[in-house]
């Protein structure tokens, strides 16, 4: 049976490094908005539709029967909650990591927009939490 790892944390914080590390099919908003040249493209209309192409092509390889890692900010608790409910209601296992270590935002994410981040950072109940440069925390 297929499971989900769910990754969120801040930018920086480490998701994409340890999304890759766990050997499953990787998938987060960020692939969406990057060409094939590898430059990024962020607009709030990117945005959006990388939300729905992320949730949809997750959803789409969870039915297939692929295990997944989903890596991205996920700051909101209803970010993180659409794919705890699409999971419940297929009876996927799933787990949700929370990343802390900052290494520094590969796409020069805006003090501002860090700082608004992190005020409005929501924990989610039951999430591990993997910080202090790879320690996992209980």
């Amino acid at each position: 049976m297929a499971h989900l790892t769910i990754i969120r944390g801040l930018p920086g914080s480490g998701k994409s490094t340890l999304a890759k590390r766990l050997g499953l099919l990787h998938i987060e908003t960020d692939m969406y908005m990057t060409d094939h040249d590898g430059n990024y493209n962020w607009t709030p209309q990117n945005y959006k539709r990388s939300q729905i192409w992320c949730f949809n092509t997750v959803c789409l390889n969870l039915n297939l029967g692929v295990n997944v890692v989903i890596a991205g900010v996920m700051a909101q608790k209803k970010a993180v909650q659409k794919y705890v409910d699409f999971c419940n209601e297929h009876k996927i296992p799933y787990k949700i990591i929370r990343c802390l270590d900052d290494f520094g935002s590969d796409h020069d994410v805006p003090d501002e927009t860090l700082t608004h981040m992190k005020n409005g950072w929501e924990p989610y109940e039951g999430e591990e939490v993997y910080g202090f440069f790879g320690e996992l925390e209980s």
